[in-house]
């Protein structure tokens, strides 16, 4: 049986096929004015292990965006997060990228989304980072008077002497969402921005704990999944930015034609992206961290049951929904020790749990 549609899924749907409606008529209006798009490429933070890496960006009309500032009009938010959701795609143009000798090529689909695997050996740097590059160009001429296109991607391997790596939802998780209403969610995405949007109290000071593992050398990677859409990338990546969270690979959700994709579940999505991180870190454990807004208990429960002894501490922030928060904490009840489940108010709560169950070297003083 299909599922059942919520008043949610129908926005979400009647959203969607208005903005390919407007793309379509966008277009139609450009080629009778004979006003030609420009196109860049916009990589997506990647991850990989010692033998592969895997990137996926996007071939886009690259429209102008003023740097948001804390103080800016609803209106002016409104502007930029449509024109982020109206920028041309390019399916089919052809993307190389470089990496050490390698040379590959892969097509865009229909969302304009490429996507690279890439096969090799990717040990710890001799400068002891992280990241490592690849070199991106745009290889078929997609506008007239196009000239090079190129871009530098990014991938996380981490580091053989890491812990443990630790994948976050964002969602009122680390920023005030409001997820659990859908109208309240698009107001505040749609109406504010990167500077205007609020961190919730703690989260950079338990991140940076976590990253150093107590002792501030340990460098564990960090991971962000969210049911939201890659159209929002660059909002999540400054706020990350400016907010001093750790820097890491943002795994968000296709905008995809199929409307049936659209609509499904961000239970499944979520659960199958985690599931992707573990198996390509598949030598680290991971401390997972959500909110009781949503599932992330019963996801992150799931992914434990699947990975036995993968998963060290789940930590779910409470929400203002007394329901929800007493659904995470039965779930925690259910999962037992194995791995542990907290569902907690405070950071400094979730901080001494850490350092109780050997996370981090102990709870470092509040900062002023």
């Amino acid at each position: 049986m299909p599922p059942r549609l919520t008043f949610s899924d129908l926005l979400k749907t009647l959203a969607h096929q208005l903005g390919k409606d407007y793309l379509r008529l966008r277009a139609a209006v450009q080629g009778r004015l004979n006003r030609a798009p420009r196109v860049k490429l916009e990589p997506y933070r990647g991850c990989g292990n010692s033998d592969e890496l895997f990137l996926i960006g996007r071939v886009v009309e690259d429209v102008p965006l003023a740097r948001p500032s804390k103080g800016d009009p609803w209106w002016r938010n409104a502007r930029a997060m449509l024109r982020r959701f109206t920028a041309g795609r390019f399916p089919g143009a052809r993307v190389r990228a470089r990496c050490g000798e390698q040379t590959l090529d892969a097509a865009a689909d229909s969302e304009g989304f490429f996507r690279f695997h890439i096969q090799g050996s990717f040990a710890d740097r001799p400068d002891g980072g992280s990241w490592h590059e690849v070199a991106l160009e745009l290889v078929d001429r997609v506008c007239p008077a196009q000239g090079e296109v190129r871009a530098s991607a990014s991938a996380l391997v981490p580091r053989a002497g890491c812990r443990f790596g630790v994948i976050s939802d964002l969602d009122d998780t680390v920023i005030e969402s409001n997820a659990t209403s859908f109208l309240r969610l698009a107001q505040m995405t749609l109406l504010h921005n990167a500077r205007s949007r609020t961190m919730l109290p703690g989260t950079a000071r338990f991140y940076r704990v976590l990253e150093g593992g107590g002792v501030g050398r340990a460098g564990n990677p960090f991971f962000y999944v969210s049911s939201s859409v890659w159209n929002l990338y660059d909002v999540f990546a400054e706020f990350l930015e400016i907010n001093g969270l750790p820097t890491g690979p943002l795994i968000l959700r296709d905008l995809d034609a199929d409307d049936a994709k659209w609509i499904k579940s961000g239970h499944e999505h979520k659960l199958a992206k985690i599931e992707r991180i573990l198996a390509i870190c598949r030598r680290l454990p991971f401390v997972l961290i959500g909110d009781a807004g949503q599932d992330d208990a019963a996801i992150y429960r799931e992914v434990a049951r699947r990975n036995p002894g993968r998963i060290l501490a789940i930590y779910i922030r409470a929400v203002r929904l007394p329901e929800r928060n007493k659904r995470a904490r039965q779930t925690a009840c259910e999962l037992g020790d194995a791995p542990p489940m907290l569902v907690f108010e405070t950071v400094d709560e979730a901080l001494r749990h850490a350092a109780a169950a050997g996370l981090i070297a102990g709870v470092p003083p509040e900062e002023r």
